[in-house]
């Protein structure tokens, strides 16, 4: 399977040519891109789908409507495009979850931006969804745009979701919903989650948002409700080689200024969907050729205001059990804080054949975690039955 950096390039030409489909049907590109258009076009059946869904939608728009209102028109025209909108083929519905996750939705919204663009055309030249409206009664264009996408998903490319099981002593602590998101557009990275616990201290719920860049980044990233440790709130700002962590409490706000060292990361307190993107930070770093022993992080826990340095110290095959059977998978070794107080964390790697995932979590009993057994967090999604250490572990 192609690596994520190779299918991102791959779709960032494919929507290339998607946006420039509007003009190519009204034949208003130069030659080059036009050539460049006739080229793909025969060799993607998606495109050329979708070229004949715009050479549709354009008789739509200039088909002639008998005399009605201009509200009623409008309406009338909008039915005819929706009617349109083909269901999604058997084939398509068969195909597996990580198609649905990484290209399902890849189309949909760029071809929503290809039809405003089809709709701005349109306007240009004074035709407008079939009729010529009266000056006073004309539709404001972002209005039009909001009606022709009204079915389409936003548009984002989803690089990763699921959820994060902890337990302690096979006891559930807290389940943590996450989404990793791309936006198309700017190229940055999205990652929300929401976290509900029941058996830790403060029970109750917290709304993660955090941002980055497409090359993983931070960019601010905020915590909210009341799992939040000593506070209501939470928040990060990267900028200048600095992190800006500010603790809300009532009418308190702490904050501490940090100068980043190293490669920075946020590993907050309960939030386990952080390592799920350090994990993707790493494998980057590692399929790029790097060396996971020289690779320096500095991490960040905002909810402690606090920063350390982080270091990959250990990389081994090691084994989960999953319903009775052996799961193979690669086990790193965490420590990060000074070397008389670290604190280590283990994450497991599974191999699916389709791409490397972190699957499961491991904090060890030791000096800096004030419990009696170790933490252990799995994918409960993709493990539903659950995933549990063999016991041999230290």
């Amino acid at each position: 399977m192609e690596d994520l950096a190779g299918r991102m390039k791959k779709e960032e030409s494919h929507l290339e040519i998607v946006e420039l489909l509007p003009w190519y049907l009204n034949e208003t590109l130069d030659a080059k891109e036009r050539t460049k258009v006739t080229e793909h076009l025969k060799s993607c059946a998606s495109c050329s789908q979708e070229l004949d869904e715009l050479k549709g939608l354009q008789k739509v728009i200039t088909a002639p409507v008998q005399e009605l209102s201009s509200e009623t028109a409008l309406e009338h025209t909008m039915q005819q495009i929706r009617s349109r909108r083909k269901p999604a083929s058997a084939q398509a519905q068969q195909r597996p979850s990580w198609w649905k996750l990484d290209w399902g939705t890849m189309l949909r919204p760029r071809m929503a931006l290809a039809v405003g663009i089809l709709a701005a055309v349109f306007v240009s030249v004074g035709v407008f969804v079939g009729l010529q409206l009266q000056a006073e009664k004309r539709v404001k264009l972002e209005e039009v745009g909001s009606q022709l996408t009204d079915e389409y998903a936003p548009p984002s490319l989803i690089l990763q979701q699921g959820i994060f099981k902890m337990t302690m002593s096979g006891s559930p602590l807290s389940e943590e919903s996450f989404t990793l998101t791309m936006n198309r557009k700017f190229k940055e990275l999205q990652l929300n989650s929401k976290i509900e616990a029941s058996e830790l201290s403060r029970a109750g719920q917290a709304i993660q948002e955090f941002h980055l860049t497409n090359d993983y980044q931070p960019v601010d990233y905020s915590l909210e409700g009341p799992m939040v440790y000593q506070g209501d709130r939470v928040h990060a700002t990267f900028k200048n080689g600095q992190v800006v962590m500010s603790l809300f409490e009532n009418e308190k706000v702490s904050n501490r200024v940090v100068d980043l060292k190293g490669i920075p990361i946020i590993l907050d307190f309960s939030v386990m969907s952080h390592f799920a993107v350090f994990h993707r930070i790493l494998r980057y770093r590692l399929d790029n050729g790097e060396s996971w022993e020289k690779l320096q992080f500095t991490a960040l826990a905002p909810q402690a205001l606090r920063d350390e340095p982080l270091f990959v110290t250990k990389k081994e095959e090691a084994l989960l059990k999953n319903q009775g059977q052996m799961l193979k998978v690669t086990r790193y070794r965490l420590e990060m804080g000074p070397k008389d107080n670290v604190l280590a964390v283990e994450l497991y790697e599974a191999d699916t054949g389709k791409e490397k995932v972190l699957v499961a979590i491991r904090i060890p009993v030791q000096k800096r975690v004030s419990s009696l057994s170790d933490i252990f967090a799995y994918r409960s999604d993709l493990y539903p039955q659950g995933l549990a250490l063999t016991g041999g572990e230290k």
